[in-house]
């Protein structure tokens, strides 16, 4: 089973602009830089500032253009996202009438939510609705269908496929199976949309430029049906003939059902076929041989990809103007993989990895290595921002239970630096993750080898607190537990750790809190209960008496660091 695509959604090398694109024939790719690379460097206007409180609680609409297979899978992926953030959602469909999403913008803006989600059906009235939505105050974003330059002016970031992008390496792969050379036509997406030019002048213009033997024949817009597209491909086949080798089609369900059939019963199957979409009906093709090969767009994961954009918005982080999901070609080498993987990765227990390395379970830490990496190994894709994160919060953890039990880091591991730079160091999730392995296992060693020696009673006591801060502990509980009298353990208690016990298991437990609260999924009262508060309210009192601050602010301050800031320290593979 092959590694899992390493997605960098904010990595995108943009090329210089020609001098007036215009000035050359559309066959030249230099003639569609504006359209290719639009909203990269736009200067935005009336762009608000994030408010205050992070995004749990924000009202969120998002407006979709029609019912669509792939427009349902997006709304799940946003939905399924949407509890991490604590968003509340609402959904709108125009059914593919524009003057219905008309409006639906203008009742948008009367509720005033927090933040809009606009996917417009075509691009020209999508840049006029945002430049209202923008002028009436309230944040907009855009998704899946990319706006014009204009309407860049007035968006917060638009998130979905790098359609130029894929359909570029989709056009290489073509040419591969067609030995650079013979005629092809296109199935367009719907003329006016951003993805009916990428679609169609991504592959003119690529293959003008690898394969100049190859000829465009046909090019036409079948409404994403499937007895028109098969009658019109029927036709093109009657007039071409043998010259026809191959067709790209904008959408891997009905159309290319359609120029299936035409293709079957015209008896073509050598006709190539290649398309965007990787549905399970447009894989299920590949892997009937129907289908030569498609590009990867996960509805899901484009859903998904717009809500994060939103939360990481909310929370004050740097949000680029362009989020792409990754591009991919699937062919028949690799069709089962993305078959049988998951969609996205499910969420990595890292407080039970703290748990068993604080108490030495080795055996287990190698198992949750293990299992970690076989959910890494089950996913199609992986953001490497998401790695990038999980990598630092694993490091963390260790450095935690270090300082927990007082040992020495730079005994164990060569001190904080260095065990960022070892991180920075390897090259693949691979290495990654058998590097992480290895280095909790010091940590877990060094524990065993402390806790192994003699050490005194009030020693032991003093572990064992440490390793069980967050149950009802007490002077007299303790006492019972090691057969003491409880002043003289209170005395011996002080008298070993310079503190009171009452004020050791306070420091304790604060130090632990203020490292929860750098995770933006745990609530104030979630931690509260983890670090040994079933009410709220009191842990409220004592994290204030205890840091200054309450749990929010102490958060908005010492929150996770940014991604520039965890580069200077030090992060995975980019690889």
């Amino acid at each position: 089973m092959q590694s899992p695509i390493l997605w960098d959604y904010q990595n995108k090398e943009i090329p210089p602009r020609p001098g007036n694109p215009h000035n050359y024939p559309p066959d030249d790719e230099r003639a569609w830089y504006d359209a290719e690379f639009a909203g990269w460097d736009v200067r935005k206007k009336n762009i608000p500032e994030p408010p205050s409180g992070g995004p749990s609680g924000k009202h969120i609409i998002v407006l979709l253009p029609g019912e669509h297979p792939y427009l349902r899978g997006y709304q799940r992926g946003f939905l399924d996202a949407a509890p991490a953030s604590g968003f509340q959602v609402e959904f709108r469909s125009a059914g593919w009438r524009p003057g219905i999403q008309e409006e639906q913008v203008q009742e948008a803006i009367r509720r005033r939510p927090d933040l809009i989600l606009l996917s417009p059906e075509d691009t020209e009235s999508g840049t006029d609705w945002y430049c209202r939505i923008n002028q009436a105050g309230i944040p907009v974003m855009a998704s899946n269908l990319m706006p014009s330059s204009e309407g860049f002016q007035y968006i917060l970031s638009w998130t979905g496929p790098d359609d130029w992008g894929q359909f570029r390496l989709l056009s290489r792969t073509f040419a591969g199976f067609l030995d650079n050379q013979g005629g092809y036509g296109i199935i367009q997406h719907k003329p006016g949309t951003s993805a009916y030019y990428a679609r169609t002048w991504s592959v003119i213009t690529e293959l003008k430029k690898i394969a100049p033997a190859m000829e465009l024949l046909e090019m036409d817009y079948t409404g994403f049906d499937r007895d028109q597209t098969e009658e019109v491909v029927s036709g093109w086949i009657k007039k071409h003939g043998r010259r026809l080798r191959g067709i790209v089609s904008a959408d891997d369900q009905l159309p290319q059902i359609g120029i299936n059939e035409a293709v079957r019963k015209a008896g073509r199957e050598d006709i190539v076929r290649v398309a965007n979409g990787s549905t399970k009906v447009g894989l299920e093709f590949i892997k009937a041989g129907t289908l030569h090969a498609v590009t990867y767009q996960s509805p899901i994961m484009d859903g998904a990809l717009a809500c994060k954009t939103a939360a990481d918005w909310f929370s004050g982080f740097e949000v680029e103007p362009i989020r792409y999901l990754p591009k991919y070609i699937i062919t028949i080498h690799d069709v089962d993989d993305f078959l049988q993987k998951e969609n996205e990765l499910r969420s990595v227990d890292l407080e039970y990895f703290f748990q068993i390395v604080n108490e030495g379970r080795r055996e287990e830490v190698i198992g949750f290595f293990e299992q970690t990496y076989g959910q890494f190994l089950h996913t199609r894709v992986v953001s490497l921002d998401y790695f990038r994160g999980f990598s630092v919060e694993v490091l963390s953890n260790l450095l935690a239970v270090i300082r927990i039990n007082g040992l020495p880091v730079d005994h164990i591991l060569g001190g904080y630096e260095s065990l960022f730079r070892g991180l920075f160091r390897q090259k693949t999730l691979e290495d990654t993750m058998e590097w992480m392995q290895e280095t909790a296992l010091q940590v877990v060693d060094h524990l065993e080898q402390v806790r192994s020696r003699n050490v005194s009673s009030i020693e032991r006591i003093v572990g064992f607190v440490r390793r069980n801060y967050a149950s009802p502990l007490s002077l007299k509980t303790l006492a019972d537990r090691f057969q003491l009298s409880a002043p003289y353990l209170g005395k011996q208690f002080h008298s070993y750790t310079g503190k009171k016990f009452n004020e050791y298991l306070l420091s304790l437990r604060m130090e632990q809190a203020k490292r929860l609260l750098q995770q933006r999924n745990l609530s104030a009262g979630e931690i509260g209960r983890r670090v040994g508060y079933d009410n709220p309210d009191y842990f409220y009192v004592q994290f204030r008496k205890y840091s200054g601050m309450t749990p929010s602010r102490y958060r908005e301050n010492e929150g996770p660091e940014s991604p520039n800031e965890a580069e200077t320290r030090g992060s995975p593979p980019t690889a």
